[in-house]
């Protein structure tokens, strides 16, 4: 699929990119330097991010075809929400309580409907 190898095609230049990043990083001993190369390695991170959270859009939206196209938008922003709120708990490590529990009924409610799906139940 196409955008299946343009994510990974991303994912490569980003992989190459923070090598660069490491690689440059080691030369230095300047911490002016060092500091605008970890804010670029941070920056690069996020791209790989941005780039999954893509991914997983993606991903929702073809699974989640053949729902009803209300039902199925629904339950795509509660697949790109929960992500997100993954990615907050692992790049800052806080998360309230409140907005955990509702990433994982989110999360929780993706995953039934696309095992449901999955396996033929209809209205699960």
């Amino acid at each position: 699929m196409i955008n299946e190898r343009i994510g990974l095609a991303v994912q490569c230049m980003i992989s190459r990119w923070k090598a660069e990043v490491r690689e440059a990083r080691s030369r230095t001993t300047d911490s002016d330097v060092i500091h605008a190369l970890e804010s670029l390695d941070r920056e690069v991170e996020f791209r790989r991010e941005t780039s999954i959270g893509q991914r997983v859009r993606a991903l929702a939206r073809i699974s989640l075809k053949e729902l009803p196209a209300d039902q199925a938008a629904t339950l795509e922003r509660e697949a790109v929400a929960a992500y997100d709120a993954r990615r907050a708990l692992a790049h800052t490590g806080e998360l309230t309580e409140s907005a955990l529990n509702t990433a994982l009924e989110q999360a929780s409610r993706v995953v039934r409907t696309l095992l449901s799906l999955r396996l033929g139940i209809v209205g699960n």
